[in-house]
This record gives C-alpha cells, structure tokens and sequence, in this order.
C-alpha cells in the first residue's frame, strides 16, 4: 500500500507526470450550465490543462455544458505546502 507525504496509507494512483512526481488527485466542482446541478468529484490534471474525472452526464442529460473548477480543500494545501491549520497573524 502507498503513502501520502503525511505517512498515511492511500489508494491515489502514483502515474509518474512530466516533473516525475507522482501525479496527484485534486478535488473539483462540476456544476452543469443548462440545469445547474452540482457534483463534488476527485480528478487528474490533464497536459492541456483540464481536469479527468471520469463524469459523463448530468441528471438532466447534459453531456458537454460543465463548468470544472479545482476546489482546495484541506488535503490538497498540504500538498500544496500550505498549512491550512497555520494561523495568520495581523
């Protein structure tokens, strides 16, 4: 079984990427354009710079009218370096 930076067991793919870092799977929000549903899922960016999910179609049949946006959460700002739990003084 792999670890995450944190020694914590994981089941994240380690795809090696350009930078040969293991390639990370990131949070993102998926809201359809047409009836504006919203799905919470985990994906890989892409080379193009988009994000594969996996997602094929919405509830109301939309297959092609999405807006995908990276969310940062706890887990993904650790593997950013940023220390979500770090307060901020001032």
């Amino acid at each position: 079984m792999a670890l995450d930076p944190m020694g914590h067991p994981t089941s994240v793919d380690h795809t090696q990427g350009e930078t040969g870092v293991p390639m990370r799977r990131v949070k993102v929000m998926i809201r359809c354009n047409r009836c504006g549903e919203v799905y919470i899922l985990r994906g890989r960016k892409t080379k193009d710079g988009t994000y594969e999910t996996g997602f094929v179609q919405c509830v109301c049949g939309n297959t092609d009218d999405f807006t995908i946006t990276p969310i940062l959460d706890r887990t993904t700002a650790q593997f950013a370096g940023d220390n979500p739990e770090k307060k901020r003084e001032g």
